[in-house]
């Protein structure tokens, strides 16, 4: 809602005016206090070394969507660039399975994140959190018991202010992703018959505006991009390591670390595969433009020049944070990261001396929900 205008009748009114922003500052004042919540977390308790990087993520996450908020008129402005591009190649799409797809998506989105939350009520991370927190010598017994409570409201709220904050922009971004993909084959495709009617013209400025319509969603996508692939890889080690050496805890609880284990599964891949393919389909339409030259032999000296003066230093692609190229081999890195990473934590043992409190802690509870949002 925030990217788009009141409605002009809503405006008239300020109850309705108010009504339509209410959703931005209900999110907005459930994120306040779910940091504050966590603060108060950390100073409730003795062991704060999760809580604190918890909260350091946590604040890296809400600097990625106040890019976005910062952004948000480029958002719709950068489907409109891209829906413009299709018509100088004539090309029209019936995007039936891409609106199915975006309406599944926000299904699932809406159904996860209330049935993560029921799940972990039921847990015995939950039951063992309240023991961890009655046991704490900075709460007087007088106010344990409505600590307990004040826990249970900052989980849900942590849940739903963090999962609103990533999961509405890792589908924009994979969605965006489809229908750049979309284009450039598009391009690659009607190329072949602009080349037959010798229209060279049509080709150039067409993959100009594409190259500039990536760079120009890049500017603004890269950073929250970089921030969710590095909190959903967070996520994937915590619940990982809870869920290989909590176990035995109780069967609820790992059905929800396997759970919190799949969602995030998915959120990285999301990303990081229609990224990849987007980055590939550019390459293919610059092998296309520069074997121009090449179709048009009496003009050859001339479209290489163009292509040269024009093209050599743009290369266009999507990024995390303008620092590295989006790709499957860097995806497989990414995974093969962490493994790395679990076999240096399982081997020094520096996480399994906190054994019986990492496994029920609402943090490691949250180590996918509260760290990675």
């Amino acid at each position: 809602m925030q990217t788009l205008s009141c409605p002009h009748p809503y405006r008239k009114r300020k109850i309705y005016n108010w009504a339509w922003k209410s959703p931005k500052y209900v999110y907005n004042f459930m994120l306040i206090l779910s940091v504050m919540l966590q603060i108060l977390w950390i100073v409730l308790m003795s062991n704060t070394r999760r809580e604190i990087t918890s909260l350091i993520f946590v604040l890296i996450q809400i600097s990625a969507h106040i890019s976005v908020f910062r952004s948000r008129h480029c958002i719709t402005s950068l489907l409109k660039r891209i829906s413009d591009i299709f018509k100088p190649l004539n090309s029209i799409h019936r995007w039936k399975r891409l609106k199915t797809g975006i309406l599944i998506y926000c299904i699932c989105g809406c159904i996860i994140a209330p049935v993560l939350v029921v799940t972990y009520y039921n847990t015995k991370m939950r039951t063992n959190g309240h023991k961890n927190l009655r046991n704490s010598p900075y709460i007087t017994e007088h106010f344990k018991e409505l600590c307990v409570s004040i826990l249970d409201v900052w989980y849900a709220l942590n849940v739903f202010a963090q999962y609103v904050t990533c999961v509405p922009f890792i589908g924009y971004y994979c969605f965006v992703c489809v229908y750049m993909k979309h284009l450039l084959l598009e391009f690659v495709s009607k190329s072949q018959i602009l080349i037959t009617r010798r229209d060279y013209q049509t080709i150039i400025e067409v993959y100009q505006e594409i190259t500039q319509t990536i760079s120009f969603a890049d500017n603004f996508l890269s950073y929250p991009a970089f921030v969710n692939v590095l909190c959903s890889m967070v996520g994937l080690f915590w619940a990982s390591y809870s869920l290989l050496f909590f176990l035995s805890e109780d069967s609820v609880s790992s059905v929800y670390l396997f759970g919190v284990l799949i969602l995030y599964s998915i959120l990285l891949l999301i990303i990081m595969l229609p990224a990849s393919a987007v980055n590939k389909a550019v390459d293919l339409a610059k092998n296309t433009l520069n074997s121009l030259p090449g179709w048009f032999p009496d003009r050859y000296e001339t479209l290489k020049l163009i292509v040269l003066k024009k093209f050599k230093q743009q290369q266009p692609c999507l990024t995390l944070w303008k620092v590295y190229r989006i790709d499957k081999p860097l995806l497989v890195s990414t995974l093969g990261t962490l493994v790395t990473y679990g076999f240096l934590v399982g081997t020094l043992g520096t996480v399994r001396s906190s054994r019986s409190n990492a496994a029920v802690y609402p943090n490691i509870a949250n180590g996918s929900l509260n760290v990675c949002h």
